[in-house]
């Protein structure tokens, strides 16, 4: 009788242990995941610009500060961004570069990182 005593105590600890664990995981996760960021649409011109459309759909404002063409980091001589890359909650900001070399219908991977190093991606056809 004291054993089955015992194994229950010991499997209710237990239980409390790891839902404790778990609540604290999700918790912290949670916090992680305060910035978020994504690239809605794109818009390539023919004279080599592109206007990308980045929309703050987390919490908390942010701060756009790179942007990467095909993984090469676009100079800051070749971008403008509306609002000085500050994007406050549920707004989108809009992002010209130019000087970029893109042909019709080919692939082209955008990034675009904030200051606190949230980022999105995502492939577009020029």
């Amino acid at each position: 009788m004291l054993t089955v005593l015992l194994m229950i105590a010991i499997a209710v600890g237990s239980a409390l242990i790891t839902q404790i664990w778990v609540i604290t995981y999700v918790e912290n996760t949670m916090v992680k995941v305060k910035h978020v960021i994504w690239i809605p649409s794109v818009k390539f011109i023919d004279d080599g610009a592109i206007t990308i459309y980045v929309q703050n759909i987390g919490k908390g404002s942010v701060e756009l500060t790179t942007v990467y063409v095909n993984t090469t980091l676009v100079g800051e001589g070749d971008i403008t961004m509306s609002g000085d890359g500050l994007i406050e909650e549920g707004e989108t900001c809009t992002i010209n570069v130019i000087n970029q070399s893109i042909t019709k219908n080919e692939k082209v991977r955008i990034k675009v990182v904030c200051i606190d190093g949230v980022s999105t991606d995502g492939v577009f056809e020029g």
